[in-house]
């Protein structure tokens, strides 16, 4: 469920929209194009189906538009960036290949990598679960990178902040401990060599 986990990240989508003027015919027929689209791409059918059913309970006129309007345009590019391997993956990787190649010498084979980090969505499995072509997926990313981009790049930077300041808290209760711990000793010594 993509839009739960966006949300556990802490970036922020755009507002929940109603169902007013949505007719049953209409969320029928996005769900008849879906299963097309889904079978015709030979994509996972329980990932796409249920962030398919996400979408469509969240953002139910932007999907039953005929129009990608901005919404969905937001909404699928921000899937597709936060999807996308961290320099810091890349340089993992390289790091790791590297390793293993002077580890190995002339018995190194290209086999022996670890996966190289990829996308977790291309254009096909966004055009599957948006209904919608790869073309118009393509567009809307073009036209909203900028804002993506930021939107989670703010999410990790809180992100960030917060796994920081929970480290500096476990520090913190460290020294405490430890202070607690010495103080304890010192009394009980004292006791001992009181008269």
């Amino acid at each position: 469920m993509i839009l739960t986990y966006l949300k556990q990240k802490g970036i922020s989508l755009p507002p929940v929209e109603s169902a007013d003027g949505i007719t049953v015919q209409d969320m029928i027929n996005r769900m008849r194009g879906f299963l097309k689209r889904l079978y015709e791409s030979h994509c996972d059918i329980v990932d796409f189906a249920s962030d398919f059913m996400e979408l469509l309970l969240e953002y139910p006129k932007s999907m039953c538009d005929y129009n990608m309007g901005d919404t969905l345009q937001l909404i699928a590019t921000i899937i597709y960036f936060e999807g996308q391997p961290s320099p810091e993956d890349y340089e993992q990787y390289e790091k790791k290949a590297k390793e293993m190649k002077q580890d190995y010498g002339s018995l190194f084979k290209e086999s022996y990598l670890p996966d190289r980090p990829e996308a977790d969505f291309s254009y096909e499995h966004l055009s599957v679960m948006f209904n919608r072509s790869k073309a118009t997926i393509h567009e809307a990313i073009r036209k909203k990178e900028t804002q993506a981009k930021q939107l989670v790049a703010e999410a990790r930077l809180r992100q960030k902040a917060k796994g920081m300041a929970l480290d500096q808290l476990v520090d913190e209760e460290k020294e405490k401990l430890k202070f607690e711990q010495n103080n304890q000793e010192n009394s009980q010594t004292n006791e001992q060599t009181a008269p």
